[in-house]
């Protein structure tokens, strides 16, 4: 069993009289509005333009609020974190006085926010920009906070004694990892990331934008290359030697390599990313820098185009998802034309909850996110950069966002209809079901029982068979 320590973090000294400490957690959705011991913590919309979501934690945005109200609140003390590479908003409360914490850096970084005074009821806002990620509120007492887990003492340990070859590759592990942090050991060489992603199928491990990567080793490394892929406009910082890299203004590169470190001379190495970095390998050397140099040759632009559809299909992905992490594609098409059409691949923290964003940057929107051109299987483009913004109004949905193709174009897309969502077996399966033929004259319904016409898209049901209309 992992276990856990618990430490202090004294902020500020304020009188809590025989008053025991209240404390609130946010660990899903329905923390949004909590009440225990006489007290109620709310966290709204307000006068921002996205309500709080449970995306990498207890997401708050711009001019969203927390409310606490209560009979004798002297103190309030706020636990906080940086959102991914998003900007860290200001706070500001009202009545009382409010002590700034200072700026997180990161998810792991906690900042502490003090309020004090004497109120019932107390209104904390964010600022006109950036957002924060709310890890604990503590009324009249002192917040504790649960750090990283240490290391178990029955995970995989580097061996001192190990024969490192010359270079030492490193490759992709066998386990998937999406949106988190991640360790593991090849080849005697540790690699741990602060976020990312491990992709068994495309066979990479990358570290997201804004977060960092680090290589250890039992003896000091002399110089590293990466065969693998950045984001364009990457940029990235080393702790130890001197850094080289591929960036481009116009598109996401792919090369070998496409970052080289030399004079290391350290057993270990930690590259801070702007934009997110995918790893194919890595050689490290122990012995002598490296001879691969960068080519920073000149890369060309792609084109942009806009596109509005007035059909969409969420599909309920059971393969790729996991309790906290489902993951659905999302097919952007038009009624009379079923090509070219998008397909978005989308993770949510809450199943069949889709309001909120997404981007690359994230993690929520993955790279098996494509632009298909026909029907033809070869006839696709994977995406490799993107971002977009679901909003959800019953069964409405309005989808608007982009994505930037390996090609170099980007698709500027929006869609505004009926939100239908599909299981996977129901979408994919239903079509190879030996029913009689499908009677286009004759009643059709969705999966939800409303009457569909001769044009609808998806899964249909006539006299108790499927069948998938696309």
């Amino acid at each position: 069993m992992r276990t856990k320590f618990w430490f202090l973090m004294l902020c500020a000294a304020v009188s809590t009289g025989l008053m025991a400490a209240t404390s609130f957690t946010f660990d899903d959705t329905s923390s949004i509005s909590q009440n225990a011991d006489g007290f109620s913590v709310t966290i709204a919309q307000a006068a921002g333009s996205t309500a709080p979501t449970y995306n990498n934690g207890l997401r708050l945005y711009a001019k969203n609020t927390i409310t606490v109200t209560g009979t004798g609140i002297t103190s309030i003390q706020i636990a906080f974190t940086k959102q991914g590479s998003k900007a860290y908003a200001t706070l500001s409360a009202t009545p009382g006085s409010l002590v700034d914490g200072g700026t997180s850096t990161s998810n792991d970084d906690v900042k502490i926010d003090v309020w004090t005074g004497s109120a019932s009821s107390v209104t904390f806002t964010l600022g006109d920009s950036g957002q924060r990620l709310i890890k604990q509120l503590v009324i009249n007492g002192e917040i504790t906070v649960d750090p990283v887990d240490p290391q178990p003492e029955d995970e995989e340990q580097l061996d001192p004694n190990y024969d490192y070859d010359e270079p030492t590759t490193v490759m992709n592990p066998d386990k998937f990892v999406q949106g988190a942090a991640y360790r593991f050991i090849d080849n005697n060489i540790e690699v741990k990331a602060s976020k990312g992603r491990i992709d068994t199928i495309e066979g990479y491990f990358s570290a997201h934008a804004a977060e960092t990567i680090t290589f250890t080793a039992t003896k000091p490394m002399k110089g590293l290359v990466i065969d693998g892929f950045v984001k364009k406009d990457f940029e990235a910082t080393v702790d130890h030697g001197t850094i080289d890299f591929l960036s481009s203004s116009d598109e996401d590169t792919e090369a070998d390599p496409v970052i080289v470190i030399k004079d290391i001379n350290s057993t270990s190495v930690t590259i801070s990313c702007v934009k997110q970095l995918r790893c194919y390998s890595v050689d490290i050397y122990f012995e002598e820098n490296p001879d691969e140099e960068i080519d920073h040759s000149s890369t060309t632009t792609g084109e942009t185009y806009f596109v509005t559809y007035d059909a969409a299909d969420f599909v309920y992905e059971s393969e790729y998802s996991t309790e906290g992490d489902y993951n659905y594609t999302v097919y952007l098409y038009n009624e009379a034309e079923e090509y070219p059409y998008i397909g978005l691949d989308l993770y949510t923290t809450v199943k069949d909850a889709f309001a909120g964003t997404y981007s690359f940057d994230d993690g929520n929107l993955s790279d098996y996110s494509f632009y298909q051109y026909t029907e033809s299987e070869d006839d696709y483009e994977w995406a490799s950069d993107g971002a977009l913004a679901i909003t959800v109004n019953g069964t409405q949905c309005t989808i608007s966002g982009y994505i930037t193709l390996e090609n170099g174009d980007t698709y500027n897309f929006t869609y505004e209809g009926t939100l239908n969502i599909y299981t996977d077996e129901d979408y994919y399966e239903a079509i190879e079901t030996a029913y009689p033929p499908l009677d286009s004259n004759a009643p059709m319904y969705d999966i939800l029982g409303r009457r569909v016409g001769k044009n609808y898209h998806g899964v249909v049901l006539q006299e108790g068979n499927k069948y998938l209309l696309r």
